[in-house]
């Protein structure tokens, strides 16, 4: 019993040793971001039904990894977050493993979306640093990840470098269209203790930051438990996930005793070091921490991802009470030049508990008016957030989208009595960091003043985008007519229309203005009745329009020949010839019968009077 006591004192002192002497790395940025307060007493409205929770015990979290000497402790959070609500909706095991190197690479070496609309979003580290020293947050992880860059499989881009010295290029093939999965949402959260064990329960983990010092007074190393009394959120130099919580935690185990027992089990990156092999406590009292955040991932479900903010600046809009933002992009993911189906909307929102409402146009005909199309959901899309942050929201049924179709999404927001605030790209620049951005004329809009106002005069777009799939269908998203026609009353005709070439649409909807003068069928054939003008418009099954105005008269054009037939006799107006002193209605036929029959007898007659006069 004695030598089984002394070689486990002995393997505690090892890991003392191990954790005071390595040289931990860090990486958080502090921006001074702050959430919103959601509504009274929201935050206090889950009271959590166990008062200790540990995901080892039963097989929900995956293996601790060490960032090495880099600064990359950002990445590691986000990902051991990604790969622990995957585990949670059991879509994943334990043995998931992500790629923490494809996201901080590529955070920093970025290239244009596949769409090809954020063209100019760049962030650009200064020149003394790279991806793996310059350290990142949590805001530009989840703003990046939104755009579908990630996240992938281990195997797909391997494991970080041990040392920031050790940089390596990746093939910018893997950016985009190798995601094993992909973010569908993001909390942002004040700190609240009742929260985070909410969130934990519903999402797996949740990231946070907090500033590290190593000394004995706040890192208690034979209990690995960490509590500073004089932490500073300012301060916060180190990202980690809060995986579990224990409210009986002995606060006799810091080594500066905070009031109340209690803490938070946290997953580290430094490797599987220390009493807990990579984990320590945190007390719940920790004043430093900060970035309180959770999210939710996906398998990939969808083929294109249309926005155009991939500049990660955390900023946003702010109006009182209510206000409409709108994007309008144009349809050309689907290289087979078919349809596409819009399947979710993606938005932004710093202010919490807002209501929102959503319409989608599309066949926009001025690039100027998002709402200058066809409306599509003649029933908004509504609901509701709960946290600042990102939002993706499935249609109850999926929007047609046609190839090389303008269409546009339309958000109001709207919180009585308070501000609303949409969270938009911006460019910045700092010590350590630029974050460029591109905007053009006529994408981004917000409305006010009754009218519509574009974003890009003010360097800045909103974060709304629009997540579609690959469709077999073909429709018509443009259609044409003749432009004017004219016709006689009596006359039937068929209107020659042009869809868009190979279009599978089948069904066309044929309307007349004025029914009384010109009618028109199923099938286009229309009818002049009476005198007058009409305008038949052709609107295809995808909403696309055209018109022709037709112009009915009474005015005869005679007897003419139109490919071997001849027209119908106007009624009115008629058109007169003189034989000898007589006017004759050429638009009676029995009257014409009846005087060729004259002339043809009197012509005959006169050649026999001429023939006798002169042989006999």
């Amino acid at each position: 019993m004695k030598l089984t006591k002394i070689i486990i004192i002995f393997i505690i002192c090892i890991m003392m040793i191990q954790v005071k002497s390595k040289d931990f790395h860090t990486g958080y940025h502090y921006l001074g971001y702050q959430p919103e307060e959601r509504e009274d007493g929201l935050y206090r409205s889950y009271l959590a039904t166990q008062s200790q929770y540990d995901p080892r015990k039963e097989g929900m979290i995956t293996r601790i990894k060490d960032q090495g000497n880099t600064e990359c402790c950002w990445a590691f959070a986000t990902i051991a977050m990604a790969e622990s609500n995957l585990i949670k909706q059991k879509l994943a095991d334990k043995d998931i493993d992500l790629s923490e190197h494809h996201l901080s690479y590529f955070l920093y070496n970025s290239s244009n979306d596949p769409l090809n609309n954020t063209f100019q979003d760049k962030t650009v580290l200064k020149s003394y640093l790279n991806y793996l020293n310059a350290g990142g947050n949590y805001l530009f992880s989840f703003q990046f990840l939104s755009g579908y860059s990630g996240v992938v499989n281990e195997n797909i881009v391997s494991f970080i470098p041990s040392s920031y010295e050790n940089i390596q290029a990746i093939d910018h093939i893997f950016q985009y269209n190798h995601n094993s999965y992909t973010l569908k949402n993001t909390y942002y959260s004040l700190y609240n203790i009742e929260n985070i064990k909410k969130m934990i329960d519903q999402y797996g983990a949740v990231g946070i930051s907090y500033q590290y010092v190593n000394n004995p007074d706040t890192m208690n190393f034979e209990h690995n438990a960490i509590y500073n009394p004089d932490g500073d959120k300012a301060l916060a130099n180190h990202s980690v996930v809060i995986v579990g919580w224990d409210d009986y935690y002995d606060k006799n185990n810091f080594s500066t005793l905070p009031q109340n027992n209690g803490a938070w089990l946290i997953k580290n990156s430094w490797g599987e070091v220390g009493s807990e092999d990579g984990y320590f406590w945190m007390s719940y009292e920790e004043p430093s921490i900060t970035d309180v955040v959770a999210a939710e991932f996906e398998k990939v479900k969808y083929d294109y991802n249309y926005h155009y903010d991939g500049n990660l600046n955390p900023s946003w809009a702010t109006f009182e009470n209510q206000m409409t933002f709108a994007n309008i992009y144009q349809v050309k993911g689907n290289k087979t030049k078919n349809d596409e189906l819009l399947k979710a909307i993606n938005i932004g929102i710093q202010s919490t508990d807002t209501k929102y409402s959503i319409q989608i146009y599309r066949n926009i005909k001025n690039n100027q008016d998002p709402t200058s199309g066809t409306l599509v959901n003649q029933e908004p899309i509504i609901g509701k957030t709960t946290y600042s942050g990102l939002y993706t929201i499935e249609l109850d049924e999926p929007i047609t989208l046609a190839h090389d179709d303008y269409y546009s999404i339309v958000v109001t927001l709207n919180k009585p009595n308070d501000f609303v605030k949409m969270f938009v790209e911006s460019y910045q620049d700092s010590d350590w960091v630029e974050l460029q951005l591109g905007t053009k004329e006529n994408q981004s809009f917000y409305y006010k003043d009754n009218k519509w106002k574009d974003l890009h005069n003010e360097s800045s777009t909103a974060r709304i985008k629009g997540l579609t799939v690959n469709a077999q269908t073909k429709s018509a998203s443009h259609v044409s007519l003749s432009k004017t026609q004219t016709m006689i009353i009596g006359e039937r005709k068929k209107l020659d229309v042009h869809l868009t070439s190979s279009t599978t649409d089948s069904k066309l909807l044929w309307q007349s203005s004025h029914p009384d003068i010109v009618e028109v069928d199923k099938n286009g054939y229309v009818t002049a009745l009476s005198l007058g003008q009409a305008t038949i418009t052709v609107t295809t099954e995808y909403g696309a329009t055209a018109s022709c105005l037709i112009e009915v008269s009474e005015k005869d054009i005679g007897i003419k020949e139109s490919q071997n037939t001849i027209n119908d006799i106007n009624k009115k107006d008629l058109k007169t010839k003189r034989v000898g002193q007589h006017i004759v209605n050429t638009s009676d036929k029995s009257v014409i019968d009846l005087y060729i029959f004259l002339l043809y007898f009197g012509g005959l007659g006169m050649m026999i009077c001429i023939y006798k006069r002169k042989y006999l």
